[in-house]
């Protein structure tokens, strides 16, 4: 369906109030107004209301499977240019009153819309997940799930979902999987959520190990490493954090995103520093140290508020609290987690 989308790609300018026709979101952040986000296809981008299985665009616009500007796959509401009925010949999504034309390149069809949690689909065809968008079709197989499929229609679930973390990175491999509620999966399995705005089971990829999309990290992102410090232009999975407390362990620190829309535990660098008291590292992230925290403290008489010191955690109930030479400073919300510093 991607060649789809770029046929009718013009007409997400005609949502876009805020935009001029040839102007690149992907240069203005402010270019979307309102709830609209920048989505690209192909060399072309512009403005329009991101979509899945839960969130569905309104009525007479169609749910069309795009790029967001992080470069994932995601669903965008794009306005139909016809209402044809279910079983009318059409040339793309925005044709059907359904919002789904499906088929081969010589025989396509409008398709009708289903719910994957109560196939109701006409006898002979089976609700089955293309895309961002669930439709009835015609099923060419019957596979269990977490045996291999090459479409979702060879799945008994009609999910298809691409794996190639379960076969040492083969891009092609994908495995038939059920949907979750985010709390039963077989053994060995994540309930982890789909972009397309569902949840199923499936074998997550471990944090640090490379990835291709954000599904495939349980609680997590796939995300890769932009800073010019380390060199390393592979995707790989990382845990969200809300505080350097949130990487458990020595060796990560909890960095900001580029947009800063989200925080995530990374590796700290190969040249980190020593902590306090072992060592005065002058530091301004947690990536610059081999405790992965980095924090001031301005009241000891050593460095200032915008002089920050490699540190090791320290929690108030511990014996003993910190190294000699050394106290619990409060750090972070948590009145009894700290980092060790100088003694004033």
């Amino acid at each position: 369906m991607r060649w789809t989308a770029a046929l009718v790609f013009g007409l997400l300018w005609a949502g876009c109030e805020g935009c001029e026709t040839g102007v690149d979101c992907r240069e203005d952040a402010e270019a979307c107004p309102g709830a609209e986000e920048c989505f690209v296809n192909g060399d072309t981008s512009g403005c329009a209301v991101r979509c899945n299985l839960e969130d569905t665009c309104d009525q007479g616009e169609a749910c069309l499977l795009v790029d967001d500007l992080e470069g994932q796959e995601a669903g965008a509401c794009f306005p139909l240019t016809d209402e044809r009925l279910v079983g009318t010949d059409c040339d793309d999504d925005t044709q059907c009153a359904s919002g789904i034309c499906e088929g081969g390149a010589d025989d396509k069809v409008c398709r009708g819309a289903c719910d994957l949690d109560d196939d109701q689909c006409p006898d002979g065809t089976r609700c089955t997940l293309v895309g961002v968008r669930a439709m009835c079709l015609a099923p060419a197989a019957d596979n269990a799930d977490g045996e291999t499929c090459e479409g979702p229609q060879e799945c008994a679930s009609g999910i298809c979902v691409s794996a190639p973390h379960l076969a040492d990175g083969d891009l092609d491999h994908a495995v038939c999987t059920g949907r979750c509620d985010g709390s039963i999966c077989p053994d060995g399995q994540d309930c982890l959520a789909l972009a397309v705005g569902i949840n199923v089971c499936l074998a997550g990829v471990p944090e640090g190990e490379p990835c291709d999309s954000h599904d495939q990290c349980p609680q997590g992102r796939c995300i890769t490493d932009s800073d010019p410090q380390v060199n390393d232009d592979t995707a790989r999975c990382r845990l969200l954090c809300d505080t350097d407390d949130s990487c458990l362990g020595q060796g990560r620190a909890c960095v900001p995103l580029d947009d800063g829309s989200l925080q995530v535990c990374m590796p700290v660098y190969e040249n980190a520093g020593l902590s306090y008291p072992d060592a005065t590292t002058v530091c301004t992230s947690g990536r610059q140290c081999l405790s992965g925290r980095c924090g001031s403290f301005p009241s000891s008489g050593v460095g200032g508020p915008e002089e920050k010191f490699c540190a090791i955690e320290c929690n108030a109930d511990a014996d003993p609290v910190c190294p000699a030479d050394s106290i619990c400073w409060p750090y972070g919300d948590d009145p009894d987690d700290g980092l060790c510093g100088p003694i004033p």
